[in-house]
């Protein structure tokens, strides 16, 4: 059977295809999504809201080139109120009570965990001293200006970039890339629990892989 030559057009198709794809990579670097969660804000007062808002805003966008250690901090800026942020209930140790950009916690929470689920490497993150209603224990990071902060690395090979949206009651965090994620999952796990204290592990799920993130310790009550 005499075989056939490959017409040019194929081979040049064939040729282009790499070349096409690099292209689309570096104008698009962004067009994956390797991981997301989405925030219920029901609920909540005005003054948090408007807290999400600015603090949703200022992330949105931000781009982490490879190699380089993201701060929520300095992304965010100091809470002020011409920085667009008003007092509203927050925590700061074992104190609850109304602070300038009280409940963004619930920001760095949800981006605390889409950045551990997109596999990239959190090198700073503090839980808080008790456990709080609107996160989990064991998901939660806590937040302030100078004191405390989210720091995060990416440890791929190429840029990333967080996404944040917001449409009527619900808002999404997203971490954007030029690959798709692992799928991977959290696994939260109550270690131990008395009236006065929570212990919790949380796991990094990978198939039937579990790698501990983090054990963490709460107080539970007033």
């Amino acid at each position: 059977m005499k075989l056939r030559s490959p017409k040019p057009a194929n081979i040049l198709l064939a040729l282009a295809i790499p070349s096409l794809v690099f292209v689309y990579l570096s104008t698009h670097p962004f067009s994956q999504e390797m991981a997301g969660r989405s925030i219920n804000l029901y609920g909540f007062s005005p003054e948090h809201r408007l807290n999400f808002n600015s603090a949703l805003k200022r992330l949105d966008g931000a781009v982490i080139q490879p190699g380089q250690v993201f701060s929520f901090n300095n992304r965010l800026g100091e809470r002020t109120v011409s920085n667009g942020y008003l007092p509203a209930p927050g925590y700061l140790g074992n104190d609850r009570f109304k602070t300038t950009g009280g409940g963004i916690c619930l920001i760095s929470s949800t981006l605390y965990q889409v950045a551990l689920l997109s596999g990239l490497t959190v090198v700073e993150r503090k839980p808080h001293v008790k456990t709080v209603a609107s996160v989990p224990p064991g998901f939660d990071a806590t937040v302030w200006y100078g004191l405390q902060d989210l720091k995060i690395k990416n440890s791929f090979d190429f840029p990333v970039e967080i996404s944040c949206q917001v449409e009527g009651e619900h808002a999404s965090i997203k971490i954007l890339g030029a690959k798709r994620g692992k799928e991977l999952q959290l696994e939260r796990r109550e270690m131990a629990s008395d009236n006065r204290t929570k212990l919790v592990e949380v796991y990094l799920k990978d198939r039937d892989q579990l790698k501990l993130v983090s054990r963490d310790s709460y107080r539970i009550g007033p």
